[in-house]
């Protein structure tokens, strides 16, 4: 590959399908590589190497903006690439998953969302038919985890004793009697085995870490999977 002035070019002699189609698209619309990337907000080099590969991994934004630019929906430019929504990682299998509401990536919140299904559903890869997806409400999870990201956690049988992956991002619900507190946050153990960490990652948020007797822990589910509802190249 070559970078000169900012023209990124990759040369290949046999472009694969992928490249061949979007070529082809784009030369029905009359336009210009460099015209086009601007028009798909995509960077030139990314919009090269998608010309020059099979079958491409994009984000489900990066589809939905490259179908945008070519006058296409979401769905016909998805069947021709790899996407978040598509594919599932080994182990796992694409299933239908309920939305079940938001969870607060910020201080623990007295709610009870878990227990709130929108009645949507959400195609993930999963490896548990109890999964369940949750919306991120906050930044304190950046740069990881987004406002608006969907996350797909799976349940952690037994939290009070469950073992906890250090730095790992998980939903956590605490109760005392009829009061109600959740958060997602990065759990940590600590040497008291009844007691764990959650700290948030966005180094901007405070309180930086809050102690948690784990024999307050209603409901625990680890974040296994995330669906970035934009970004940037």
């Amino acid at each position: 590959m070559s970078d000169i002035g900012g023209q990124v070019e990759k040369s290949s002699t046999n472009p694969a399908a992928f490249g061949v189609w979007l070529r082809g698209e784009i030369a029905r619309l009359g336009v210009s590589i460099k015209a086009f990337a601007e028009k798909a907000e995509v960077s030139r080099s990314r919009l090269n190497d998608w010309l020059n590969e099979e079958k491409p991994s994009m984000r489900d934004y990066q589809v939905s903006k490259l179908a945008a630019a070519l006058g296409k929906t979401f769905d016909e430019v998805s069947a021709r690439v790899l996407t978040e929504s598509n594919v599932a990682p080994a182990g796992r299998a694409m299933r239908s998953v309920p939305l079940v509401n938001s969870i607060a990536a910020g201080p623990f919140r007295d709610d009870r969302a878990w227990d709130k299904p929108t009645g949507a559903w959400f195609m993930a890869p999963v490896g548990s038919a109890e999964a369940f997806a949750l919306r991120v409400s906050g930044d304190s999870m950046e740069p990881r985890y987004y406002d608006g990201d969907i996350i797909v956690c799976e349940v952690v049988p037994d939290p009070a004793h469950a073992r906890i992956v250090d730095g790992h991002a998980y939903a956590v619900q605490l109760s005392d009697d009829q009061f109600y507190e959740q958060c997602f946050k990065a759990l940590f153990n600590t040497s008291d085995p009844r007691v764990i960490v959650a700290r948030p990652l966005n180094p901007e948020t405070r309180p930086r870490e809050t102690r948690i007797d784990r024999r307050r822990i209603s409901k625990l589910a680890k974040a296994t999977w995330v669906n970035q509802r934009d970004g940037t190249d």
